[in-house]
């Protein structure tokens, strides 16, 4: 069996192989219990029962994942048309007399008196009275000079803006009106007049503005972390308050190019059909946004990949190669365009979201590694993972299909662990008695560090005395200690970890104060406190305000459990439930500290 060997007991990582004193706290060594030293815990069916685990088998099945989103819709801006004076006149009739009316394409507009259209009509007429006479007499020459003479004002009264039937009417009647009446071009929406009965206009003066609402356009706004979810040819749900309960649809169709620098959005254009006009520009709208996960955790957007798309108007897909139906171009393999390069193979390995213990960038779950006659043994075992999907994650490794794994109250067995010194969630990724000395922090950055770690404490009291302007506060005040450290006094050696630690802290701390809702506040809170350990633990600090200690609370979001940091002896003041729940959580272990 071996020599018997000495562990700490408030340090169990700790081990000697004879009777001494702890090299952390000094204390007296004690023995350590036989079989302390196997990978996992052993539980007994008792044992099993009144631990309430439950477990899960890992399993590959769809993954979707849903981005909430708001916008607004507006007019489609390829469905306009403007209508500008053909020549200089004026105004003698006013058919659409308000903004509002709908009208369908070739109905009239206004009558416009003009003498250039008068001239220009009266020059059609002449041409076709000579060219009717050359072909009377008889004479080829005339005639072919006749015949483009009329071509040629025909093309200026086109040009002019009269329509074919209204150009024939008058080859016909061959009879010029003082008056031409200007029809719709498309049908659609009057959304803009500018003309007035008897009004005088300049040639190419904006008489009207017509939309056509049939299509509209939702534009909503994604923040930056949301883009990696969104796809050309992704189906969009969406409501609108105007009728409850009721669930329109559209097409991802464009992303914008640039991020909005005042809200850090992005607008993503959603194609929406309103033929019947139910939908008006201006309606606010919430709508949700469903990604398939590939097996490697990349957005698969269903068979767009296949199709073909326009390289200028990417809302142009069609299943057969061909000309776009708006520019003409040819349309590309959307394959070769960028979209959807993800390829569904196979659908991903889940986990539930309550399943791994996830500290920093490590991800632990406890897997049932054998029964014995004595219980079942589960083993802890570090894994990568890959996106949450609503309450699952992706497994990109550590696991297989059919492994068995501890889906709840895992900290139990995580707790059994630390306490027999065994590797678990806090010592995954280094053990507490071998730190990483950081060289070259000078003393007074090192007093910076230590306010803005003791004012972190106080940012934890504060949301766990549910007070976020409180918090809010604080954390303003952590920001401005962090913005005034000197990093140019950093030695060379640890300058470039040390600004990269000091930028993530700084943006934690910035989506933390974005929020108005303290349970949000609350989901940024926890990556702010899993960088201050970090931090902590990797650079020298001075506070005179004690120990700093992490605290677990294995309640918080749905059971997952969280971290967080408070000065050592002190009571326990949970930020995560605040008065709800203010005493729950245990005192895990102390910030190893660099000396």
């Amino acid at each position: 069996a071996g020599p018997p060997l000495w562990t700490c007991s408030m340090h169990p990582n700790v081990q000697a192989p004879e009777f001494g004193l702890c090299p952390i706290c000094a204390m007296n060594l004690i023995p350590l219990a036989p079989g302390a030293n196997s990978p996992g815990v052993l539980l007994s069916q008792e044992d099993h029962i009144h631990s309430e685990l439950v477990t899960v088998k890992v399993e590959r099945r769809p993954a979707i994942h849903t981005i909430d989103l708001i916008g607004r819709l507006h007019k489609d801006e390829t469905r306009e048309a403007t209508i500008a004076a053909w020549a200089g006149g004026r105004i003698e009739r006013l058919f659409v007399d308000y903004t509002g009316v709908e009208v369908r394409k070739g109905d009239h507009l206004v009558e416009l008196y003009s003498l250039e259209l008068f001239n220009a009509q009266q020059d059609f007429v002449v041409a076709l009275n000579a060219l009717d006479k050359a072909s009377a007499a008889k004479d080829d020459y005339i005639s072919k000079l006749a015949a483009n003479t009329v071509v040629a004002a025909e093309t200026r009264l086109l040009q002019y803006g009269l329509s074919a039937a209204q150009v024939d009417s008058l080859r016909a009647t061959r009879q010029a009106q003082d008056t031409i009446e200007m029809r719709a071009p498309i049908g659609g929406v009057v959304v803009n007049k500018n003309a007035k009965l008897g009004q005088y206009v300049k040639e190419g003066q904006e008489l009207f503005t017509i939309s056509d609402l049939s299509k509209l356009w939702l534009v909503l706004d994604a923040y930056e972390k949301d883009l990696s979810w969104l796809r050309y040819g992704q189906q969009v749900d969406f409501k609108v308050d105007a009728f409850a309960g009721e669930t329109f649809r559209g097409k991802v169709v464009f992303f914008d190019r640039e991020i909005d620098m005042r809200t850090r959005t992005v607008g993503v254009r959603v194609e929406v059909d309103n033929a019947d006009l139910r939908l008006r520009p201006g309606m606010l709208s919430r709508a949700g946004i469903q990604a398939n996960l590939a097996s490697d955790g990349h957005v698969h957007s269903g068979a767009i990949a296949k199709e073909f798309m326009c390289p200028m108007h990417p809302e142009v897909v069609s299943d057969f190669a061909g000309d776009c139906s708006k520019c003409g171009m040819p349309l590309e393999a959307a394959a070769s365009l960028g979209y959807d390069q993800a390829k569904q193979t196979e659908f991903p390995l889940l986990i539930p979201a309550s399943a791994p213990l996830i500290t920093g960038k490590r991800a632990l779950v406890y897997i049932q590694s054998e029964n014995t006659p004595d219980g079942i043994i589960y083993e802890p075992r570090e894994i990568v993972l890959g996106p949450r999907a609503a309450d699952w994650f992706v497994v990109k490794s550590g696991l297989e299909e059919g492994d068995i794994i501890v889906a709840q109250s895992a900290f139990v067995l995580d707790s059994e662990q630390q306490i027999n010194g065994k590797f678990s969630m806090m010592s995954a990724d280094q053990e507490p008695t071998s730190v990483t000395k950081a060289e070259g922090i000078p003393f007074a950055v090192q007093k910076q560090l230590g306010e803005a770690l003791a004012l972190n404490v106080n940012l934890s009291k504060a949301l766990a005395s549910d007070d976020l302007l409180a918090a809010l506060k604080v954390a303003s005040e952590i920001k401005q200690i962090v913005s005034q450290i000197d990093i140019d006094s950093i030695s060379l050696d640890t300058f470039t970890d040390f600004r990269s630690d000091l930028n993530d802290m700084m943006s934690k701390l910035v989506a933390f104060s974005n929020h108005n809702d303290i349970a949000k506040a609350r989901v940024d809170f926890e990556y702010v406190e899993l960088h201050a350990v970090e931090f902590a633990a990797k650079y020298p600090y001075h506070t005179n305000r004690g120990k700093l200690a992490v605290f677990h609370c294995p309640m918080a979001f749905d059971d997952r459990g969280a971290n967080w940091v408070q000065f050592s002896g002190e009571r326990i003041e949970n930020p995560y439930f605040g008065a709800s729940m203010y005493r729950c959580g245990l005192e895990q272990s102390l910030v190893p500290k660099v000396k």
